[in-house]
């Protein structure tokens, strides 16, 4: 598995949400209004709503399994902006090569990721991960604040 740091925001977004269904009709903020809906407003939110957002392609071989977001200058603040594996990817061993090559991203430091409390399936992955230190209210939605301890 290997990061590839890209710009095309919109493509991967879109290629990654194509096939799953359950984020498109369940746990998006944007469910049930379709593909490019969910992608326009992921982007959107990625493009005019994140600082210094590093924006990384996931590989397994030469294939795009998915993607992730960070954003990191916030001093010793380091956040997990988004992420997504696409569904025929999501294995047990493929998971957790994922999750400990984010651990190995973000090194020592702790870092954070928030979510709508909507996206049940990521929440519920979050919390085997990590805690919640924060639930608070945006965009007229329940979302949660989770810490990961790195040094774990």
């Amino acid at each position: 598995m290997r990061f590839e740091l890209t710009n095309n925001h919109y493509e991967t977004v879109k290629e990654c949400f194509a096939d799953d269904e359950e984020l498109l009709n369940k746990h998006h903020i944007k469910a049930g209004k379709g593909l490019d809906i969910c992608v326009k407003d992921t982007v959107e939110v990625l493009s005019n709503n994140t600082h210094h957002l590093k924006f990384y392609s996931i590989f397994l071989k030469n294939t795009r399994i998915g993607f992730f977001g960070t954003e990191e200058d916030y001093g010793d603040f380091r956040f997990l902006t988004t992420f997504c594996i696409k569904p025929e990817y999501r294995n047990k061993e493929n998971i957790n090569e994922f999750w400990e090559n984010i651990k190995k991203y973000f090194y020592l430091y702790n870092f954070y990721t928030s979510l709508y409390a909507k996206n049940k399936r990521a929440v519920n992955f979050c919390l085997k991960k990590g805690e919640i230190i924060k639930t608070f209210s945006h965009n007229n939605s329940v979302a949660f604040l989770f810490k990961f301890n790195n040094l774990k």
